[in-house]
């Protein structure tokens, strides 16, 4: 007893358990609705380059009439509201990777290249644990059993973050934060202050 939630405009409510939950659910795309809607999920339908493709099946479960929907110009979908083949984790982590796939297939499909087949890499888990604590597992393979938390997971979290930014500057940006983190997080706790 005598925790607390803290809100959004910093006043905290009394409480003993937190429990936070949240869904998944495709929003609803104007102008695509019917053909290339997945009927149970509510998601796009894609290919493997992640382009918009048609349902495989019709209403009620019936084969799809031949033309009955055309494929429309190279539109893609990525995220949540795409559904492939092979289900996939909904989380940023696909996002991020099927973006670059898709800047890739909009230029190729603007210039006449050959579209590249998304292929998903997990790189792990990493959930934000509050202010400055995370938890962190490995991938896949030799580094699954790989754990860490608290604020050794917060950093660690903001070094993979920082390694993934696009961009030189933002890269630096993220390491400087990182920095300040750092040292406010571990050095100036730990350093003996003069009398």
């Amino acid at each position: 007893g005598g925790g607390g939630a803290e809100a959004a405009n910093d006043s905290v409510v009394a409480c003993d358990l937190v429990v936070w939950t949240a869904g998944s659910k495709a929003s609803r795309v104007p102008g695509l609705e019917g053909a290339f809607v997945d009927a149970s999920s509510g998601k796009l339908a894609v290919d493997q380059t992640l382009r918009l493709k048609p349902v495989e099946t019709g209403r009620d479960g019936e084969a799809p009439q031949a033309g009955a929907a055309p494929v429309p110009p190279p539109v893609f979908a990525l995220g949540d509201v795409a559904l492939g083949a092979e289900p996939l984790p909904a989380s940023a982590q696909v996002a991020f990777q099927q973006s670059e796939y898709v800047a890739w297939n909009v230029w190729a499909s603007a210039t006449g290249q050959r579209p590249l087949r998304f292929r998903y890499t997990p790189l792990g888990e990493m959930m934000s644990l509050g202010r400055g604590e995370a938890s962190v597992a490995g991938p896949e393979g030799p580094l699954a059993e790989v754990r860490v938390g608290g604020q050794l997971g917060g950093l660690a979290r903001r070094l993979v973050y920082a390694a993934r930014m696009p961009t030189a500057d933002q890269r630096k940006l993220s390491l400087s934060s990182l920095a300040q983190a750092i040292n406010k997080d571990f050095l100036a706790k730990k350093t003996p202050r003069a009398k």
